[in-house]
Parts: structure tokens; sequence; C-alpha cells
């Protein structure tokens, strides 16, 4: 994402505002910073399932946002919201995966999952390089909020209904 930013900064002609490609990456680093502060509590407050949606929903939201936006001080502030967000998702599934996982498994299932997120990485900046090449600059990170938003709806579905052989509680009274 930041590089995509930096590009279209340079691309653009706005040679004043490549300096302030570093600013952007450090208010960036202050949203994850900012989570490490707070996001603890945060999630013990919530439980972890809200915690992750959340993430899930800002991260979404910020990528669409920052496709769909052309103003640098809207940029930076979704650029700290997404970094916060992508923070608390990492936190909040690594605990949870600890705590889930029995001991004996836990490092295989913590290589699979790192697997599977590089690979994921990796078809996605493929991806993205082959649709800004075509499209333009905003179309991947357009396109990158559909799968995250189609996960998190995904998660919050499962997440929020009864697990099977479970009573889901007694029938609305008439």
């Amino acid at each position: 994402m930041m590089l995509g930013w930096w590009h279209w900064l340079r691309g653009s002609g706005r040679r004043s505002l490549v300096s302030g490609c570093g600013l952007l990456l450090a208010i960036a680093a202050l949203g994850g910073i900012a989570t490490g502060a707070f996001g603890t509590r945060l999630t013990r407050r919530l439980g972890p399932w809200p915690s992750l949606l959340i993430a899930g929903a800002t991260m979404a939201g910020t990528q669409a946002g920052l496709g769909l936006n052309a103003n640098v001080i809207i940029a930076a502030a979704l650029l700290f919201a997404s970094s916060a967000a992508f923070a608390l998702f990492n936190m909040t599934a690594v605990t949870m995966r600890q705590r889930l996982v029995p001991a004996e498994l836990l490092g295989r299932v913590s290589s699979l999952y790192g697997t599977v997120a590089l690979r994921a990485e990796a078809l996605g900046a493929i991806g993205g390089g082959i649709l800004a090449s075509s499209a333009g600059i905003r179309a991947p990170m357009l396109a990158g909020a559909v799968p995250i938003a189609a996960v998190t709806a995904v998660l919050a579905w499962r997440h929020c209904r009864p697990a099977p052989g479970t009573n889901p509680g007694p029938p609305p009274s008439p």
C-alpha cells in the first residue's frame, strides 16, 4: 500500500510531496505502535472475535478508502487506521492460535499459517502489479478491499451463528 502511494505521488508531478512519503510511513507506523499500547486491553474488553471482526472491517474500509482518495491528509489518517487494524488483527490472531492449538501441533499450524499468508501476499503483489499496470494505481487498492471484506463477513457469519448441536435459545414468545 505504501509503495503504491509513493509511486502515485512521484508520478503525479508532486515532487514536493515525495519527501512526504517518509512522513506517511511514520504516521502509518504510529498506528501500529498505538495498537501495541492499547490493543491488548481492547481485546480483553471486547473479546478476541469482536476484535478480529473490527480489525477486518477497518482493514477493508481503509483499503477501499485509499483507493477512492486523492487527499494526502486523508491518506495519512487511513494509513494510521490501517496499520492499527493490521496490528490488532495480528496480535489477536496469534494469541488465539497459541491458545486454541494443542502444543504438539502449534509449530505445524504456525508454519502453515505463515506459508499461506506469505503466498497470499506474493499473489496479491503480482495481481496488484498487473492490475495497476492496466487500470491505474487505485484499482489494486479497491480490489484488495474485496477479499478482506469477504473474509471478515465469513468470519462474522461463522462466529455469530450458533454452533452445531447447541440450543440457540428459547423461541420468541407470541
